[in-house]
C-alpha cells in the first residue's frame, strides 16, 4: 500500500480520499434533505427568527415566501446581533434577509465549495428539476466530506453509525447510502434515493413502522426509530442474526426478513 509506505496516517488517508470523491459524488447525496430544512416565513419578527435560531442550533436560517418552495432569502445570526444593537426584537426579520444562492442537486460537490468561496457564503438552497426546494447544503458539509465529522457545542454526541459488531451497526437514517456501504463493506443500491432511510421508506412502499424491515441483498435493515413519518434509526445487519447470535437457516427466516420487498405481499 502506497499510503503505508510514505508513512501517511489512517485520518491523512481518508482525508485524501475525501479530496479525491469530491469530483465524483453529487450535492444531492450529502445535503440536508427537505423535510429537515429549518425555515421561517417571510412575516417573521427579528425575535421569531432569533428563536429558531436558539431552538435549532443554525446561525443561518433560510426565509421563505408562502412556502418553503419559494425561499427568498437566508437570514445570518451576526445579522441579528448586530440589528438588536439599536433595534427591537419586534422588528420585521426580512430586511435582514440575504440573497439565496440556488444550486442543482446534481451539481459536483468540488464545484460548488468552489463557487461557496468565490462568493463568499456558507450555504445554498438545493432545488430539483421542477425548481422546488430539495434541501440545502452548507459549506461545513461540504468540509465534512474532506476532513470527517466537525462536532461543534449543538452537534449531539450519539454516532451516526454505530457499530454493534463485525455484522451489524445501528445507522441514523439520514446517513448516505455510499457510507453505510463504506462501514459494513455492502454494495446496496437505490436510483430513488441516496440516504438509506430514503432506500428502505421506497422498498417498504408505505409509512415506516417500528419493526418494519426489508431485505437488500445480504442486508437486513430494520426500523428502530420513528418520528411521524420520517424513519430516525435503523439497525443494519449483513446476514440475518438471531436473538441468540446466531445466522437463522430455512423458509421461515427468509420469508420474515423478505416480507417487504417489493412487489410482495406480507
Amino acid at each position: 500500500d502506497v499510503a503505508e509506505e510514505v508513512g501517511i496516517q489512517e485520518e491523512e488517508r481518508e482525508m485524501i480520499l475525501g479530496i479525491f470523491e469530491l469530483s465524483e459524488r453529487t450535492v444531492r447525496e450529502i445535503m440536508v434533505p427537505r423535510i429537515d430544512v429549518v425555515a421561517v416565513p417571510r412575516t417573521a419578527t427579528v425575535g421569531e427568527v432569533l428563536d429558531r435560531m436558539v431552538s435549532s442550533g443554525h446561525s443561518r436560517i433560510p426565509m421563505f415566501d408562502g412556502s418553503i418552495d419559494n425561499i427568498v432569502g437566508v437570514v445570518n445570526a451576526k445579522d441579528i446581533l448586530r440589528h438588536l444593537r439599536h433595534g427591537s426584537l419586534d422588528d420585521p426579520a426580512e430586511s435582514l434577509a440575504r440573497p439565496v444562492f440556488f444550486v442543482p442537486e446534481s451539481k459536483r460537490i468540488d464545484d460548488l465549495l468552489r463557487e461557496l468561496k468565490e462568493r463568499r457564503s456558507h450555504l445554498a438552497i438545493v432545488v430539483d428539476e421542477y425548481g422546488g426546494t430539495a434541501g440545502l447544503i452548507t459549506a461545513e458539509d461540504l468540509l465534512e466530506e474532506i476532513v470527517g465529522e466537525l462536532p461543534d457545542e449543538y452537534d449531539l454526541e450519539e454516532p451516526v453509525i454505530e457499530r454493534v459488531s463485525e455484522r451489524e451497526a445501528i445507522v441514523d437514517a439520514r446517513v448516505s447510502i455510499h457510507d453505510v456501504n463504506h462501514e459494513l463493506d455492502l454494495e446496496l443500491e437505490d436510483p430513488e434515493s441516496d440516504t438509506i432511510g430514503g432506500l428502505v421508506y421506497h422498498r417498504l412502499g408505505k409509512v415506516p413502522d417500528v419493526g418494519d424491515e426489508v431485505r437488500v441483498g445480504p442486508a437486513t435493515i430494520s426500523v428502530l426509530t420513528t418520528a411521524g413519518r420520517r424513519i430516525k434509526k435503523l439497525r443494519v445487519t449483513v446476514g440475518s442474526v438471531s436473538p441468540n447470535g446466531t445466522k437463522p437457516d430455512g423458509p421461515e427466516a427468509r420469508e420474515r426478513v423478505d416480507q417487504h420487498e417489493p412487489g410482495r405481499e406480507p
